[in-house]
């Protein structure tokens, strides 16, 4: 069963824009789908946001690693 991704917290504006400002192209569409359309499925992600299931899966471990997102598993 995939479980949903989801935002940590939600960034203070300010916040919001230091933070999405170090990150890489991937890892900005990915938080701001779930920013904007709240948790999400893995393969649901993939679709929206058009990356394959490689690209989604290294750059998800690289925002848990950062604490920007957390991956249910």
């Amino acid at each position: 069963m995939i479980e949903p991704l989801k935002i940590l917290e939600k960034p203070k504006e300010s916040g919001k824009d230091n933070v999405l400002r170090t990150l890489s192209e991937n890892q900005r569409k990915i938080v701001d789908i779930l920013l904007q359309q709240g948790e999400m499925k893995r393969n649901k992600l993939e679709r929206v946001a058009g990356l394959s299931k490689s690209s989604l899966a290294a750059t998800l471990n690289q925002l848990e690693r950062r604490k920007v997102l957390e991956v249910d598993k």
